[in-house]
């Protein structure tokens, strides 16, 4: 018997069928790893952090007197969380993923986030953390006390820096008992002012005007040619040593004749 060879193709429908099935297995597939990868990147560019803090050493939230804590990353305050001092530790969650500059401040039980913090981290080496996971944690943040911030302004009776040949005001901080100098400063006269009462903000790169140390300050008008304009000693202020992170606001009256002030804080 003589053998009946069969020659099958398939029908261009039949091709047509089979490929669109591949294509949609191929699409599936592509579907899933799409969906794996994008699980992976939002896994990656979100993530929480802790940062952990001390104050001093090791000193506890009520030797220190501090009731709140409020850390803030790159600076930014709205980039900020607060929470009780007691909780040792501050949480971050859903952050973007990233590199962060890490601030801690801390405020007294009379204070609130919104005013001037008696401790900082600010004197401590800087703290950056990557943001990469859902468990980063920073090195352990460690606060110190606030420096004071001293603040003088100088009002003309009549004249002004120009009129009076002044170029400069030193501004001498010492300790209450007037035996130590903690800072000098000079301010150009012409300086312009940093808040809208006037005050010229006294620059404290070193952090030296500690409180419970500072008790003191002179301030000094200086002509063009070096003189003293008015009294040797200038102004002088004495008050009781202002607590950490409190501000001093000093006024002298100034004139052909020198500076003079009340003696005492405004």
């Amino acid at each position: 018997m003589q053998e009946t060879k069969i020659d099958w193709r398939p029908t261009r429908r039949e091709r047509m069928r089979v490929a669109s099935r591949l294509g949609l297995r191929a699409l599936g597939m592509l579907a899933l790893l799409g969906f794996s990868t994008s699980c992976q990147t939002t896994a990656r560019e979100y993530g929480n952090l802790t940062v952990p803090f001390v104050l001093g050493n090791w000193v506890s939230c009520d030797d220190a007197g501090i009731a709140y804590v409020q850390a803030v990353l790159d600076g930014d305050v709205e980039n900020a969380q607060v929470v009780d001092c007691d909780q040792g530790e501050i949480y971050f969650t859903d952050l973007p993923a990233g590199g962060y500059s890490v601030v801690i401040y801390g405020y007294s039980s009379e204070t609130s986030a919104s005013e001037t913090p008696v401790m900082d981290s600010l004197a401590s080496p800087e703290v950056y953390v990557d943001v990469a996971g859902n468990a980063s944690v920073s090195d352990m943040v460690f606060l110190t006390a606030a420096p004071v911030e001293l603040r003088v302004r100088w009002q003309w009776d009549y004249i002004s820096c120009e009129n009076a040949d002044v170029s400069f005001f030193e501004i001498k901080a010492w300790t209450a008992d007037a035996l130590s100098p903690l800072l000098t400063q000079q301010i150009p006269c012409d300086t312009d002012e940093t808040d809208f009462d006037k005050y010229r903000l006294v620059p404290d790169p070193d952090r030296d005007l500690k409180g419970n140390i500072i008790g003191q300050v002179s301030v000094t008008p200086y002509r063009e040619d070096g003189r003293i304009l008015g009294n040797r000693e200038g102004a002088k202020f004495v008050f009781s040593p202002p607590a950490s992170g409190e501000t001093v606001r000093l006024t002298v009256s100034c004139g052909d004749y020198g500076c003079e002030g009340s003696g005492s804080p405004d």
